[in-house]
């Protein structure tokens, strides 16, 4: 899109006419000073960056799985730098959730499992995800459960669909993570985010 600023900078327009959408016959000129400001803003947040961004969303019906995304996240500081979000999407604005998924590199999804199923917030989540614009990065699924324990394998199932690279299989936990079960959820941030520092080392020496 830049590129295609750069050239039709000098020229004198009259009308924009899209494959689709409305045709312009009226501030021509700032609907392309706003197209290359929104697409410069857009590389400046999905170019490539020295820490990875990784976004850690979640529901939580009693704070356990709140819980659990904070342990993961240790586990991830603890592997290297990430600049890491922990956001509770449950009444997130979808515009707000869409610019997380924008700017992150990877992203962990958590969801207690209610009727056999995860939560609405994750559907709108998996909604989101454009599979042309995040086509490849590392997600992975975690969540706790009472009975059954679906919905992280629901959650991983749908990123898998969606073309993202998902990372082992989920982490799941029986009501709360405590115990054992917060160093297995510490441990697979670890392991996380030593997935993402080799995926990184090995962009950089492609040929090693």
């Amino acid at each position: 899109m830049v590129k295609a600023i750069d050239k039709i900078r000098p020229l004198d327009i009259k009308l924009i006419c899209p494959g689709h959408g409305p045709v312009h016959k009226e501030l021509a000129g700032e609907i392309v000073r706003l197209t290359e400001k929104y697409s410069d803003e857009y590389i400046a947040v999905t170019g490539e960056k020295d820490i990875k961004r990784v976004l850690i969303a979640y529901v939580s019906a009693y704070g356990y799985t709140g819980e659990a995304a904070d342990l993961i996240a240790e586990g991830l500081a603890e592997s290297g730098r990430f600049d890491i979000d922990v956001a509770d999407i449950e009444t997130m604005p979808d515009g707000e959730l869409d610019a997380k998924l924008t700017a992150s590199d990877a992203v962990i999804a958590g969801s207690p499992t209610i009727n056999q199923n995860t939560l609405l917030p994750l559907y709108r989540l998996f909604a989101l995800i454009n599979p042309l614009r995040d086509r490849g990065k590392a997600a992975g699924a975690f969540g706790s459960y009472g009975w059954s324990g679906e919905a992280p394998k629901i959650i991983l199932d749908n990123f898998r669909n969606l073309k993202l690279n998902t990372f082992e299989e989920p982490v799941t936990f029986k009501f709360a993570p405590g115990g054992p079960k917060k160093e297995i959820l510490v441990d697979y941030g670890r392991r996380f985010g030593e997935m993402l520092l080799e995926k990184k080392s090995e962009t950089k020496n492609p040929g090693v």
